[in-house]
């Protein structure tokens, strides 16, 4: 649930608690003598609803609907994703954290809090909206991003090419062929363009499926500007499973623990065209 959607809420359900006050409705009373009583079960409604919504999106679970192909294989744009938003600790909708819960862990799916691009150098480094940083001062937009949590606060990772080496332990990958998508949508007629293959690396406890397109899109080599060698606290290294089109730690750093909105748990239903004919129906993420 995003900024707008919080506001919205709160200014509903302040505004029903506000109905509700004794003064307030001895007013409505008087002024609108027919419609008090029917005024009356409205806003106890209203507020029902309004505070469950609050309570229920803002701090427990909302739906999250893949905007990019940058997880594919794991997530397809258009799947509608549950995002736990307790996995992480419990939080009011407007962000404050009552409890830290278990930290995200390597492998977790996460949605979180788009950071901004990393402009500048040394101590001198702010974020900003722009990628190219020609406009440093241009706004980071309030946008929910989706990754996958590659490294965490401590860990050496170190990237070259496609080869991702944890703590100094290479990450095995295991090929499984070329990619087979739809040719209908773009970020697939991309991958089957560039003749993407299919593999499954072996994350220390968290193995999962990616894609890679060689050439094509390759980031900078971390450690680098964005990344330190090694990951400072507070600090999660995050990457998408489309390896080659995604837009990650790689460029922009890392996400710290209060930009994660949740853990991605399960795909609920899903907007995206399956070419195998596959239910995407509540569906685990791993």
């Amino acid at each position: 649930m995003d900024d707008h959607a919080v506001a919205l809420l709160t200014i509903l359900f302040a505004a029903c608690c506000l109905l509700g006050l004794s003064p307030t409705r001895r007013m409505l009373a008087r002024s609108f003598p027919a419609q008090a009583q029917m005024l009356a079960r409205v806003d106890r409604g209203l507020l029902l609803v309004t505070g469950v919504l609050l309570v229920g999106l803002g701090s427990i679970g909302m739906p999250y609907i893949i905007p990019s192909g940058s997880m594919i294989p794991t997530l397809a744009v258009g799947d509608v994703i549950l995002v736990d938003r307790t996995a992480y600790g419990i939080r009011l909708p407007w962000g404050q954290r009552l409890t830290h819960g278990t930290a995200p862990a390597r492998g977790d799916v996460v949605v979180f809090r788009f950071p901004g691009y990393q402009c500048g150098t040394g101590d001198k480094k702010v974020r900003s909206g722009d990628e190219t940083c020609m406009q440093v001062d241009k706004p980071v937009a309030p946008e929910n991003w989706v990754k996958r949590v590659i490294g965490v606060p401590g860990d050496r990772v170190v990237m070259r090419g496609d080869a991702l080496v944890i703590n100094g332990t290479p990450v095995a990958t295991t090929n499984l062929g070329a990619y087979r998508g739809d040719p209908s949508q773009p970020d697939d007629r991309t991958l089957l363009a560039h003749g993407a293959q299919l593999w499954e690396e072996h994350l220390p406890g968290r193995p999962h499926r990616i894609t890679t397109m060689t050439g094509f899109h390759t980031a900078d080599a971390v450690p680098g500007d964005v990344v330190p060698a090694v990951l400072p606290p507070d600090c999660y290294f995050v990457m998408g499973d489309d390896r080659h089109n995604s837009i990650d730690s790689r460029w922009w750093g890392c996400v710290t623990r209060d930009a994660i909105v949740g853990r991605a748990v399960r795909v609920m239903f899903s907007w995206a065209r399956v070419p195998s004919g596959a239910s995407r129906v509540w569906l685990p993420i791993r």
